[in-house]
């Protein structure tokens, strides 16, 4: 079998052979394809990158997108700075704090995934809401215009 493409994986290589299949192997001797993959990289193939250079990038805009969204920005509410976070799980217990204010509750304590604890009042809430809301949904619009989204 005559391999014609080999690609690195994390673990191994993708390699393909003459009939268009590809395998991903493990680069260990006595493994399958391994006489035919090592004979193609010491005959001079070349060995293509796991990911393209626009790949690469674009994982790198997601991982800082999501690393900033984590991260979180200030907010102030009465004279305290509080570092918001804008993940997934904050998104959700927003629509929860807002489903008890609506049910008659005054005031909780918000906990986000970076760790902050607001203490907010029914009265403070929507000026928050909106503000987070247009932050989160900011990540969100910046994703698209790189070419990709991610759910967090």
């Amino acid at each position: 079998m005559k391999i014609i493409k080999v690609q690195k994986q994390t673990q191994g290589y993708k390699v393909t052979t003459e009939d268009k299949k590809e395998y991903s192997i493990p680069y260990i001797e006595c493994t399958f394809l391994y006489k035919e993959t090592k004979a193609f990289i010491d005959n001079g193939g070349v060995i293509e990158d796991e990911f393209t250079p626009e790949e690469i990038a674009e994982q790198q805009a997601i991982y800082e997108s999501n690393t900033r969204k984590s991260e979180g920005e200030i907010y102030t509410l009465n004279d305290i700075d509080y570092k918001v976070s804008f993940m997934k799980d904050d998104a959700d217990g927003l629509m929860q704090v807002s489903m008890a204010f609506q049910l008659g509750l005054t005031e909780t304590v918000i906990h986000f995934e970076n760790g902050t604890k607001m203490p907010i009042k029914n009265t403070e809430f929507e000026p928050f809401a909106i503000w987070f809301v247009g932050k989160r949904n900011s990540f969100f619009v910046e994703q698209l215009e790189q070419g990709g989204i991610d759910g967090n």
